[in-house]
């Protein structure tokens, strides 16, 4: 074999090993890659289930469905300082602070296995119990509001699922500790210029004003929006007015066609007399 056929056949089988090695590397540098890739997909995957189960231990620190409430609109969290009394009388309750300055003597209990809540009154030591509405199916809200009306709080309850709405206000009583419905309430959400739909995982916080000595709420009876849904609970007679809150709205959902007045305020006595369809004195 001549030396240039020789040199010729090493050449391509330099070249074969070359290119072979080239895919080897390359191989590699896949295999390499990809074990990265499924690292970084199993280390998000971690961190993401990491930080789920914070959100859902924080949930577990907020009665109800939702975020903590911080502003007007103030959440029931629960709270490790549980007064002796209240061990004596309920057991080994979860007990939650409504966070409001005025009514830290007033309480929420949830009872040991699920038999029921509690408002509770820590100076006159009468309470008000019901059935535990967050077991029931569907997403629960509870916010509190303080409008500096003598010894009421005030109680936004949303409730719904895919089904049915019912979003109501209502006050406890702090000094009878009895609760009564006010109205029931089409929420809106204000974002810059446009009106929204106010899912209740959406709002932020109560749009309030003050005048004198009185909050007022942002609301208005002058709209459209269809309340059918809300026909089984309502006195035919009754208006149900749209109560403005801030938020950040999840859908698109346009409701100026549908709202005519956006800059009206009220006070709760007067929404309630109006929603009721009761004359001022």
């Amino acid at each position: 074999m001549s030396l240039v056929l020789l040199s010729k056949t090493r050449a391509k089988s330099f070249g074969l090993a070359k290119r072979r090695q080239a895919l080897f590397v390359r191989r590699n540098s896949e295999e390499i890659s990809l074990k990265k890739i499924s690292f970084y997909l199993l280390f998000t995957g971690i961190l993401c289930l990491a930080f789920n189960g914070y959100l859902a231990a924080e949930n577990t620190k907020i009665f109800g469905s939702g975020k903590r409430m911080t502003s007007n609109l103030r959440s029931a969290i629960l709270t490790e300082n549980v007064p002796e009394v209240i061990r004596k009388k309920y057991g080994n309750a979860k007990v939650y602070s409504l966070d409001l300055e005025r009514f830290q003597h007033v309480v929420l209990i949830r009872k040991p296995l699920n038999k029921g809540v509690c408002y509770y009154n820590l100076e006159n030591k009468l309470d008000l119990c019901s059935a535990d509405p967050v077991l029931a199916d569907g997403f629960k809200y509870f916010w509190y509001l303080d409008l500096k009306k003598d010894s009421l709080i005030y109680i936004f309850e949303f409730f719904g699922d895919e089904d049915y709405s019912d979003y109501k206000l209502t006050y406890l009583n702090t000094q009878t500790m009895k609760q009564k419905v006010l109205f029931y309430v089409a929420p809106i959400i204000k974002k810059e210029k446009n009106l929204h739909w106010g899912y209740p995982w959406d709002i932020v916080d109560i749009i309030l004003s003050r005048k004198e000595n009185d909050l007022l709420l942002n609301a208005t009876f002058k709209h459209k929006i269809d309340v059918s849904e809300a026909g089984d609970y309502l006195d035919k007679t009754a208006k149900i007015p749209a109560i403005f809150f801030t938020g950040v709205p999840t859908q698109e959902t346009d409701m100026k066609s549908e709202v005519q007045e956006t800059k009206s305020f009220f006070t709760v006595e007067s929404l309630s007399r109006i929603a009721r369809n009761v004359k001022s004195p």
